[in-house]
């Protein structure tokens, strides 16, 4: 195997090229994130209305369109339904934060 950046030969099972020391691909990094899956949560659950859990995980324009919503249109119910719905889905399936790092 050749390494990428440099050409020069390397092991199939190194990590790292030892001439040019760029990674070579061979090994799965997986970058943990600096929220937690039960933060999230936790405040999908209590802080629903302000799309607090998606400020958290740093997806701010699904919070922005959550807080909306509920700011704009929280005297009508199918507004306050759809959020809801919307969070319970958020919930189940997100996990992973904004930046696509997996949540601790």
């Amino acid at each position: 195997m050749y390494c990428k950046n440099c050409s020069k030969e390397i092991s199939e099972k190194s990590y790292v090229c030892p001439s040019c020391g760029v990674l070579t691909g061979n090994q799965d990094v997986t970058e943990k994130s600096d929220c937690s899956r039960t933060g999230y949560i936790l405040l999908g659950l209590f802080l629903w209305p302000v799309g607090a859990h998606n400020w958290y995980a740093g997806y701010y324009g699904r919070a922005t369109a959550q807080l909306c919503i509920m700011l704009f249109f929280f005297w009508l119910i199918v507004p306050i339904f759809i959020v809801s719905f919307w969070v319970i889905i958020d919930l189940i399936i997100t996990t992973t934060d904004g930046k696509g790092r997996k949540f601790l």
